[in-house]
């Protein structure tokens, strides 16, 4: 992460100087003041002071000896002493499970059936790093990503107003890791919406569409005009008369009750052919969403799966999956056809299928 960091910095022509101490010492120089910055921090430590958005992202798996639906409903499960591993599956309430000081005495363990699995990010057992052949030889099972950031210490943000923002905005060029959805996520996403969101659109609630899909046609003059009002409202946490109107139509009504009964899904809306939004689960920022890139990259496809991206109000993080509703709707009208977009919690989405 060094070289991430220098790359940020080095856009926005600051310099860094790394300093390495005990953890303990690290978070206590952070509070004082006596260095700028912690990394790389979790989100039990971002308490400390501010902290930017994620700059890495660990990808944790269980790795065993046998394949995970041999080790029963309740393994014995191996982590390292006090890491962020060890703190999550506490969180969850999940208390069966050993001690080690280092991944090398996790494999001893595994292999002697004292422990049965343990939780480690992914790059941390790559032959390269981990220098141990016997890693090549586990199973493997996605689990979830952990989220990591650098924290700037209050006095530090104090000092320079500003500095968070142009970080943020720095940190995808640096590090494109944090954006792009590996095969696995992206086949978690696409097989979730195929089986549990697409569903959702039965007969009935498509012929509701394409009757609002017909009612929804102005002109581009009077649309830049009403995202325009709509925008400012919004950022006032107001809404236009076209909002309500939006928001408590009968679709956006059954879109809320989806979002409700599946958590998984951040926010689900419908637009029309331009992208102009008809429902909504949820008071979105833009009336008009042509120009967004989730709706952009349809172009000449079946669906369009976004990059990561992640949301600071919320701390969590999103994809958007696109798809037109054509083979459906009445007429097949596919000029006029319905635009689904679907923004899935991703983290949310692979807790759940945490195995223990």
């Amino acid at each position: 992460m060094t070289s991430v960091l220098k790359c940020i910095f080095d856009k926005l022509n600051m310099t860094m100087h790394v300093l390495e101490m005990p953890w303990a010492r690290a978070k206590r120089e952070l509070r004082t003041g006596k260095v700028d910055g912690l990394f790389l921090t979790s989100e039990n430590n971002i308490s400390l002071g501010q902290p930017t958005n994620p700059i890495y992202l660990e990808k944790w798996h269980a790795y065993s000896s046998k394949p995970v639906k041999a080790l029963g409903d309740s393994p014995r499960l191996g982590v390292i002493r006090g890491s962020d591993e060890q703190q999550w599956l506490q969180s969850h309430g999940v208390d069966f499970f050993m001690e080690a000081v280092s991944y090398s005495q996790l494999i001893k363990q595994l292999y002697a059936d004292r422990v049965q699995a343990f939780i480690a990010d992914s790059k941390t057992l790559e032959p390269d790093r981990f220098g141990n052949t016997d890693s090549d030889k586990l199973y493997s099972t996605f689990l979830r990503y952990a989220a990591k950031t650098l924290t700037f210490s209050k006095h530090y943000v104090a000092a320079n107003p500003g500095l968070v923002h142009r970080f943020n905005a720095s940190i995808s060029a640096c590090n494109t890791e944090v954006t792009q959805l590996s095969a696995l996520e992206r086949n978690k996403i696409l097989d979730y919406v195929k089986t549990t969101v697409l569903p959702q659109f039965d007969s009935k609630m498509l012929e509701k569409i394409s009757e609002k899909l017909v009612t929804t046609q102005p002109v581009q003059a009077l649309i830049t005009s009403e995202d325009e009002e709509w925008q400012k409202a919004f950022a006032e946490g107001k809404q236009t008369d076209t909002a309500k109107r939006i928001l408590t139509n009968q679709i956006s009504l059954r879109l809320r009750e989806v979002k409700k009964n599946n958590p998984v899904i951040g926010e689900i809306m419908l637009t029309n052919s331009d992208g102009l939004l008809i429902a909504a689960s949820d008071y979105t920022s833009d009336y008009w969403q042509g120009d967004e890139q989730k709706i952009i990259s349809l172009e000449g496809a079946d669906y369009s799966l976004s990059d990561i991206q992640y949301d600071e109000s919320t701390r969590k993080f999103i994809a958007h999956f696109t798809c037109r509703l054509t083979k459906s709707i009445r007429d097949n009208d596919s000029g006029n056809a319905a635009i689904l977009i679907v923004g899935v919690l991703l983290e949310d989405l692979l807790i759940e299928s945490f195995l223990f």
